[in-house]
C-alpha cells in the first residue's frame, strides 16, 4: 500500500498546554492546600490515566515526578508540580459558594479541536456534588427547533441554551471530562484536580468567560463565580490525505497520529463511528479532509480491506 500526503489536511486537534520556563504566567499564584497525600495521589494517578486515555499524556519527566510524590504521599510536592498547569482555581467555601480565579497555565487553544486543561478545586465545604462548567460564549448557535420534533427524536437537550437573541459571539464548547477514570462528582477532599475540555471553532485572540458551580445558586456574589480569560486560538491547517493501494487504486487505512510529545490526534473521546474512542487509530479514505496544527507526525499505518462506495 502506498500512502501519499498532499500538502494540506484533516485532524481535529487535541492540545495539552504545558507551559515552559519562558511562558507568560498569570499574575495569580495557586495556593498550596494542606491535604492528605494518599487520596490526592490517587486523584493524580487517575488524572494521568485520563490524559493517556484522551491521547494527551503528560511528559515522561513530569509523570515520574508525580508518581514518586504520590508514592511518598507528599501532597505539597504534588501540588507544586501540577499547579503551573492549572487554568482555573475553583474554591468552595464552607457555605458551598463557588469562587473562581485564573491559574498560571497559558490559555492556548487549537481551532477545530478540544484542548484539555487542569482545574484545581479547593473544597472547604467537602461537598460531593457534581461540578459544572459554563460560558456565555458556549452553546448552540441556532434556535427555534420544534420541541415536539425533539421529543420524538429523544433529543430535547438540543433546545437547552438555544440562541434566541441571535448572538454572534458563541464560538466555544466547554465541558468537564467526568468519564472513567475521572468521576462525575467531587470526592469531598479538601483539594483535587479535574479536567476541562474546551473547543473553539474560530482562530485568533478570543476572550471568553468561564463559570463554575455545583448547582443552582452556588456561585458567589459579585461575579466571583466566573473568570474572564483571553485565549490564543491557533489556526488550523487544512490537510488532504490520499490513500492508494499497491495497484494505485483508492483504498482505506487505519492511521495513528502522534506528535513529539506522544499526543494522539484526533481526540479519542470525540470520535464518531466507524472510529472509536478506545482505539488509537482511525480510518481514513482517499480525499478525506480535516484540520490540524503544524507538528511533526509519527506514522503508524495498518492496511484494511479495500472497499467500494
Amino acid at each position: 500500500m502506498v500512502l501519499r500526503l498532499l500538502p494540506a489536511a484533516l485532524l481535529t486537534v487535541l492540545l495539552l498546554v504545558v507551559p515552559g520556563k519562558d511562558s507568560l504566567l498569570a499574575a495569580e499564584s495557586v495556593e498550596v492546600i494542606d491535604v492528605e497525600g494518599q487520596p490526592l495521589g490517587a486523584n493524580v494517578k487517575r488524572l494521568i490515566s485520563a490524559l493517556d486515555y484522551l491521547g494527551a499524556p503528560l511528559s515522561d519527566e513530569l509523570v515520574q515526578k508525580l508518581t514518586a510524590a504520590s508514592e511518598q504521599r507528599d501532597a505539597r510536592q504534588i501540588q507544586k508540580l501540577l499547579d503551573p498547569e492549572v487554568l482555573c482555581v475553583v474554591s468552595l467555601n464552607p457555605e458551598v459558594r463557588t469562587k473562581v480565579a485564573r491559574g498560571p497555565a497559558q490559555a492556548v487553544l487549537q481551532q477545530g479541536g478540544f484542548t484539555p486543561f487542569l482545574i484545581k478545586v479547593i473544597n472547604q465545604s467537602t461537598v460531593t456534588r457534581q461540578l459544572q462548567i459554563s460560558s456565555p460564549q458556549a452553546g448552540a448557535v441556532y434556535s427555534g427547533a420544534a420541541l415536539n420534533s425533539l421529543k420524538r427524536q429523544a433529543q430535547t437537550e438540543l433546545n437547552q441554551n438555544e440562541n434566541k437573541q441571535s448572538a454572534s459571539d458563541r464560538f466555544l464548547e466547554v465541558e468537564l471530562f467526568q468519564a472513567s477514570p475521572m468521576t462525575v462528582r467531587l470526592s469531598g477532599l479538601e483539594c483535587e484536580y479535574v479536567l476541562a475540555l474546551i473547543y473553539c471553532h474560530e482562530s485568533g485572540k478570543r476572550e471568553a468567560t468561564l463559570g463554575f458551580d455545583v448547582g443552582a445558586g452556588t456561585q458567589d456574589i459579585g461575579f466571583r463565580g466566573e473568570v474572564p480569560i483571553l485565549f490564543t486560538v491557533k489556526k488550523a491547517i487544512p490537510v488532504k490525505l490520499a490513500i492508494r493501494d499497491f495497484d494505485g487504486k483508492p483504498t482505506a487505512a487505519r492511521l495513528q497520529f502522534r506528535d513529539q510529545q506522544k499526543r494522539v490526534y484526533p481526540l479519542q473521546a470525540k470520535r464518531l463511528a466507524p472510529d472509536f474512542f478506545f482505539s488509537l487509530r482511525f480510518t481514513v479514505r482517499t480525499a478525506k479532509r480535516f484540520s490540524c496544527q503544524r507538528v511533526n507526525w509519527k506514522w503508524n499505518i495498518a492496511a484494511v480491506p479495500n472497499t467500494s462506495d
